[in-house]
């Protein structure tokens, strides 16, 4: 019976109720899910709500919007449902307006058919600007995001403030700048033409997959027999991420496991995308693996490295063996 939920031990409770007497609550029913930041609970799971829903908010930081892995995971949402589903870029504060054109053509660009619409939000000026002038709550994106659900600040229980006669004129409006080709190759989204099935041929290859760094997601595989590739990957994930925060870029990533190599080489274009193989080390022929992968990498138009000479191999720089 305690009022505060951060003194419960949710060991003991298979079922929690939160209360919020928030006016809105009684025109709208919010399932808040973690989408893919929780590697455990499957996109396919919480896509079996689809039905009973009139629309979706898919959020994503602007700070590094719409990565490669929420594209690969929207596209398993229905077709009916993205129709009716809005982008919301938060946490538009922290970019400058140069950056957040840019990031405005990128998403027209990339998400073309994927949304019904997009919103840039605010949360902290949207809750800053609620009882405030109209300029600063349509500025947040929170005007913008009660629209998409078909409500008004007055749903929120809110008073709207009226403009004071003696405000100053606003700032003009923001203007995109002139989009220069802005046609592009859908190719150049970092993992078109990554070819994964090439590597099964790897001596040695147990598995392979193209992982998210940043959310330890696998986006693609091949092979992996007995070997669980979803946690290989997040395992893997976790490596380079410690790997860079002790030695910063790594061009490549060798890993001896006993029983396994893995080897992990990020995408030249996007380094929170990683190639990830794994190896039998009594087939392995390491440096063989480590030319087919930059093949994999390189036939998508990336600049080609020089092959090693012959003799002893040294690791070259950035190679970090662990």
């Amino acid at each position: 019976g305690s009022d505060d939920p951060m003194a419960l031990d949710y060991r003991v409770y298979a079922f929690v109720r939160l209360r919020n007497p928030a006016p809105v609550l009684k025109k709208v029913t919010l399932f808040d899910t973690p989408g893919i930041s929780d590697p455990l609970l499957p996109l396919s799971a919480q896509v079996e709500l689809a039905d009973t829903l009139d629309t979706v908010l898919w959020c994503t930081p602007a700070t590094h919007a719409w990565r490669e892995s929420e594209h690969a995971a929207w596209r398993q949402i229905p077709a009916a449902l993205r129709e009716r589903a809005t982008l919301v870029v938060t946490k538009s504060d922290l970019i400058s307006d140069t950056d957040r054109t840019r990031i405005e053509q990128r998403l027209v660009r990339e998400t073309e058919g994927l949304f019904a619409s997009r919103i840039f939000l605010s949360a902290s000026d949207a809750e800053a600007a609620r009882r405030g002038s109209d300029a600063a709550w349509q500025e947040s994106g929170g005007a913008a995001l009660l629209s998409v659900l078909s409500l008004t600040r007055t749903d929120l229980g809110i008073t709207c403030q009226t403009e004071p006669t003696t405000r100053t004129a606003p700032d003009p409006p923001r203007q995109p700048a002139p989009v220069v080709h802005a046609v592009q190759d859908k190719a150049h989204s970092p993992t078109e033409g990554v070819d994964i099935t090439a590597l099964a041929t790897v001596p040695g290859c147990l598995g392979a997959s193209l992982v998210d760094c940043e959310t330890g997601l696998m986006l693609r595989s091949v092979g992996g027999g007995e070997l669980d590739l979803d946690a290989a990957a997040t395992e893997a994930a976790g490596v380079l991420r410690a790997a860079r925060r002790l030695s910063g870029e790594i061009e490549d990533l060798v890993v001896n496991a006993g029983a396994l190599v893995h080897l992990l080489r990020p995408l030249p274009e996007d380094p929170n995308l990683a190639v990830h193989l794994i190896l039998d080390p009594a087939r392995a022929e390491p440096q063989s693996a480590r030319a087919r992968m930059d093949t994999a990498i390189q036939d998508r138009g990336a600049p080609r490295r020089e092959p090693p000479s012959h003799g002893s191999r040294q690791d070259a720089p950035g190679r970090r063996p662990l």
